[in-house]
């Protein structure tokens, strides 16, 4: 396998060194995907399943790593869909209030910063998968933990 590594539009020097090392540890462990991983949500009492695909390993290798490892660690497990826009579907590492409805970052947030895994150390972006609808990305910049579902097309 030959793997090409090209710069993004991150500013760190060392990216190249970053995405082989990510890619390296990867890939034994993950396969070269793409990944799907599974989600069940509950909307008014009942429960409705969706999937999601991932990019390959080799097009975003540091988005595609940061995300099976927490999904791995369960970190996803029992969060909320919080913000719900006209262009995003946005679910966090947030706690709910039950008196007032506001949100916060408490001890969900605290598992992603026990793991290391709350942030992208660089925005890992690939225009082979461009943010087109029902596709997702991590939120805000360099990005994570907190990831959207694209409504639609934007252009950045």
């Amino acid at each position: 396998m030959v793997i090409v590594v090209q710069e993004n539009s991150s500013s760190n020097p060392c990216f190249s060194w970053c995405v082989l090392l990510l890619f390296s540890s990867s890939f034994p462990r993950y396969g070269i995907g793409p990944h799907h991983v599974q989600f069940t949500y509950e909307w008014k009492g009942t429960d409705y399943d969706f999937e999601i695909e991932l990019a390959p390993l080799p097009v975003v290798p540091h988005a595609i790593h940061l995300f099976l490892e927490q999904v791995e660690h369960g970190l996803w497990n029992n969060t909320v869909f919080y913000s719900n826009t006209d262009h995003v579907l946005q679910l966090g590492a947030i706690e709910v209030e039950e008196e007032g409805g506001g949100v916060y970052h408490g001890e969900r947030w605290e598992a992603f910063e026990n793991e290391h895994l709350q942030y992208l150390a660089f925005p890992d972006y690939s225009p082979l998968y461009p943010h087109t609808p029902w596709t997702i990305g991590f939120a805000g910049r360099p990005g994570g933990p907190d990831w959207f579902i694209n409504k639609v097309r934007y252009n950045h």
